[in-house]
Parts: structure tokens; C-alpha cells; sequence
């Protein structure tokens, strides 16, 4: 698993830089359309690595409380979804990433 995680590493660095280029330059198509698929590919990497991890541990009933404080898992997650959602609505007012017009 060294792998898949050394290159999300590297990809997460790849991302962030792309996001202040993609904010100081307000938003270029090609660099949008770059930032995604990094977001893929990094998103895809830490799948890989979760499941392997989720995958070598025992699941039996002593062991589903290994996120510790229950309410605390409660409250992060919905932040986490409204953030999303707050997320997804600005970006639906304020518009997305146009096309590119070949001429």
C-alpha cells in the first residue's frame, strides 16, 4: 500500500497547487477541467488504500466502535454534507466551467 499512498500524496500537492492557480487566474477552463481529474484520480487513490486498510481489520462487534466517540463521527459527517452541499449550491449560482469554443 505504499504506492497507492505516496502517490496521493503527491497528487494532493498537485491539487492544491492547481487550486490557487485555478483561483488566481479566476478560473481558466483548462485548468478546471485539470483540477477535476486530479480530484479523480486522487479520490480514487484513497479508495484504494481505505478499502485495503477497512479490509485487513476484524469486524466483529469490539471493533466497530474503532472510530472512538460516536457523536463526535455524528457531527463531523453532517458538517462535512452541509459543506458539500453549500458547496454544490455556489457553484451552481455563480456558474461552472464553460466550454471551450473551437473556432
Amino acid at each position: 500500500m505504499f504506492w497507492p499512498s505516496l502517490l496521493a500524496n503527491i497528487f494532493l500537492v498537485f491539487q492544491i497547487l492547481l487550486g490557487s492557480i485555478h483561483v488566481i487566474l479566476e478560473i481558466p477552463p483548462a485548468t478546471g477541467w485539470i483540477h477535476t481529474g486530479n480530484t479523480m484520480m486522487l479520490i480514487g487513490l484513497v479508495a484504494i488504500v481505505f478499502v485495503a486498510v477497512i479490509s485487513t481489520m476484524d469486524w466483529g462487534p469490539t471493533n466497530l466502535r474503532m472510530f472512538g466517540n460516536q457523536a463526535l463521527l455524528l457531527w463531523v459527517t453532517i458538517i462535512t454534507v452541509v459543506f458539500a452541499m453549500v458547496h454544490m449550491y455556489g457553484y451552481g449560482l455563480y456558474g461552472g466551467y464553460q466550454p471551450l469554443h473551437v473556432q
